[in-house]
């Protein structure tokens, strides 16, 4: 069942010793003339002290400009300032004034929902690079934005068991943050690779309209998710796993998330695994919308989930983080543990 992901994996992890270190990738657009002094403030000092010193991590920071002495509050400015030197490795798109200690990455992408998946790729470079200079692998990979920060995170020694103990689990609230296991990051973080080779153009899902995916995964999906996460009203900070296409092997019409996990349930107890169009008759859960169906393009947050489960990788909540901090504003969440 995980022969997709290991042979992916395998293409992208490098062959290294295993270390127990975490890595936070930080990746966003400068603010610029944008910049809110009190967010910002917010938002580095929580991640600062809600994840990156508690859990020991290294930060790699991808964004617009390489860091400079000019007092303008850029993400990597302002990465340097609060992480102090936790800060392993910058880098900037197409950024005017390189410097030695800043790799330079071309423009990957126009298409504006697509860029944050080509950072993400980019800050992913920067890591593998300080790996292979420190000679081992981080255990754990941290995806934050800069104006999304859960809280609380789990201790440094409860990630790493975490990880150690499912490596095809992705821990995530929407596209904004996730970490996991190297491996299921490993998938995660290369998304814009797969827009272009998967989504669109000639890909696959450009074609047919199901890719296939695995059935356990989804349900383990489903069932982490608190009912908040299938209100359109509350679901703001939660993987958008309603809007997903799903074997339909019970009959009925009933498209719910109880419907829906209800038919994987049928489907895994009948040895389906890992299913496509030619094995199972799929249908969408009931709030997906348009978009959420068409082929030949790639909806971020629905495709994102479908990429992963593409890979037999599992999407569990952020469980525990029941605190959102999102553009400086604080919102609840409540969640579930991984699994249901």
């Amino acid at each position: 069942m995980r022969a997709a992901l290991a042979a992916l994996v395998a293409a992208l992890s490098p062959a290294l010793a295993n270390g127990d270190g975490v890595a936070v990738l930080l990746v966003g657009a400068d603010k610029r003339p944008g910049y809110d002094e009190r967010m910002a403030t917010l938002h580095f000092t929580a991640m600062r002290d809600d994840v990156v010193v508690p859990l020991g991590a290294d930060v790699f920071v991808l964004s617009d400009a390489c860091p400079s002495d000019d007092g303008l509050k850029t993400l990597a400015n302002l990465a340097k300032s609060y992480f102090g030197s936790a800060l392993a490795g910058v880098g900037a798109v197409a950024a005017a004034r390189p410097s030695d200690d800043c790799a330079v990455f071309p423009p990957g992408t126009n298409t504006k929902p697509w860029i944050q998946w080509y950072r993400l790729e980019k800050c992913w470079e920067l890591m593998e690079a300080h790996e292979a200079r420190r000679g081992s692998a981080y255990d754990v990979v941290v995806k934050l934005r800069s104006d999304a920060t859960p809280r609380p995170w789990p201790a440094r020694a409860a990630a790493l068991a975490d990880a150690a103990a499912r490596r095809d689990v992705v821990h995530a609230a929407t596209d904004h943050v996730f970490y996991g296991s190297r491996p299921a990051m490993a998938v995660a973080c290369h998304t814009f690779s797969a827009i272009g080779g998967v989504f669109t153009g000639g890909g696959a899902h450009a074609r047919d309209r199901f890719l296939p995916i695995s059935a356990p995964a989804l349900r383990d999906t489903l069932r982490s998710l608190d009912a908040n996460a299938f209100s359109k009203r509350t679901w703001q900070s939660y993987s958008k796993a309603g809007v997903l296409y799903f074997p339909v092997v019970l009959p009925g019409d009933a498209r719910d998330p109880a419907a829906m996990a209800a038919n994987l349930d049928a489907a895994v107890a009948a040895g389906m695994t890992y299913v496509d169009a030619s094995t199972a008759r799929f249908d969408f859960g009931a709030m997906a919308e348009g978009g959420d169906k068409e082929v030949g393009r790639f909806v971020t947050e629905k495709d994102f989930l479908v990429w992963l489960l593409h890979n037999n990788v599992t999407i569990c909540d952020l469980d525990g983080s029941e605190m959102y901090l999102y553009k400086g504003r604080s919102i609840r969440r409540p969640t579930r543990p991984c699994g249901g």
